[in-house]
């Protein structure tokens, strides 16, 4: 696991939520979201919010393309426990 990903495992835990990408990003959560939805931050809607595993959003900080495929899936029908 890279540098990157220990430092926001440590920060955030398993799962990050829009609004902590966002503040990590600079942007917007409106533009995180439609990051998301175009699939170049890998996430998934989870009732109301929209989460992002923490390892593909390390992942997609280090990848300067966003074309690489994330180590860990939301598999559907999962249930996230927070």
């Amino acid at each position: 696991m890279s540098t990157t990903a220990d430092k926001l495992f440590e920060k955030y835990g398993l799962v990050m939520e829009v609004p902590q990408i966002a503040e990590h990003l600079g942007l917007s959560n409106e533009t995180i979201k439609s990051m998301i939805v175009k699939k170049q931050i890998i996430g998934r809607k989870a009732g109301r919010k929209w989460i992002v595993a923490t390892e593909n959003f390390a992942i997609f900080l280090s990848s300067p393309d966003h074309e690489k495929q994330p180590k860990f899936e939301f598999k559907k029908g999962a249930k996230l426990i927070i």
